[in-house]
C-alpha cells in the first residue's frame, strides 16, 4: 500500500510545480505588459546578445558534485536587462533554454522550470535596475549607474539558482538553503570579481540548468 502510493505521491508534486510554473508565466506577462515602456527594442543589439547567450549556453559545463550546469549566459541577461530592458532579457533568457534544449535534452519538467527561471531572473534584474535608475534619474554618464549593477547581479545571481535549485529540492523533499550554499559559496568570489571587472562594466553569472529526468 505504502509503494503503490509512492507514484502518485510525486505526480501530485509534478502537478503542483506545474500549476506554480503557469500561475509565474502569467504574472509575467501580466508585469511585462505593465512595464512595457521601460524597455528599449533595439533588435540588433538583442539578437547580438542573444547569440552570444545561445552559444554561452550550449558550452556550458557540468558542476562535478551536482546536476547543475555552468555557463556565462548570465553576463547576455544582466546586459541586456540594464541596457533593454527587463523583458528583452526575459525574451533572450527563455529563448537559450528553449534552443539549448535541443542539445541538453532534459527531461520536460526541467525545461519548464528552466523557462521560467530564465523569464523571472532577467525581467526582476531588470525592473530593479531600470527602476532604481529612473527613481533616481540615474544616466549612464554616472558613476552611479555602473555601481548599480552589483546589486543587479546580486539579485540575478540568488534568483536564478534559487529558481533551480528550489525546484529540485521541492522534487527530492530535500532541504533548499543547504543546497543554496553549496552551490553559491564556491563560485561567489569569481562571480563578484567578474561583476567589478572594468573591462566588462557589467557582471558575468553562472547559470545553473538540471539536466537529469
Amino acid at each position: 500500500m505504502h509503494g503503490g502510493s509512492a507514484p502518485a505521491l510525486k505526480r501530485r508534486r509534478w502537478f503542483g510545480a506545474a500549476l506554480v510554473h503557469a500561475a509565474a508565466v502569467l504574472i509575467g506577462v501580466v508585469v511585462v505588459v505593465l512595464t512595457w515602456g521601460w524597455n528599449d527594442w533595439k533588435i540588433g543589439p538583442i539578437v547580438a546578445i542573444a547569440v552570444f547567450s545561445i552559444g554561452s549556453d550550449l558550452t556550458s559545463v557540468q558542476s562535478g558534485t551536482s546536476k547543475i550546469k555552468f555557463s556565462g549566459v548570465g553576463l547576455g541577461m544582466v546586459l541586456a536587462a540594464a541596457l533593454y530592458g527587463g523583458a528583452p532579457a526575459a525574451l533572450v533568457g527563455m529563448l537559450t533554454m528553449a534552443v539549448g534544449w535541443f542539445k541538453w535534452r532534459e527531461a520536460p519538467h526541467y525545461l519548464r522550470n528552466n523557462l521560467v527561471t530564465a523569464l523571472w531572473y532577467p525581467l526582476a534584474g531588470g525592473l530593479f535596475f531600470w527602476g532604481i535608475t529612473r527613481l533616481g534619474h540615474i544616466g549612464s554618464s554616472e558613476p552611479a549607474y555602473y555601481f548599480l549593477m552589483l546589486p543587479t547581479f546580486g539579485l540575478a545571481l540568488t534568483l536564478n539558482h534559487a529558481g533551480v535549485i528550489g525546484y529540485q529540492s521541492y522534487l527530492d523533499r530535500s532541504p533548499f538553503l543547504p543546497k543554496l550554499r553549496h552551490v553559491i559559496v564556491p563560485i561567489l568570489p569569481a562571480e563578484l570579481f567578474a561583476a567589478c571587472s572594468p573591462r566588462s562594466r557589467c557582471t558575468s553569472l553562472s547559470r545553473p540548468v538540471l539536466s537529469a529526468s
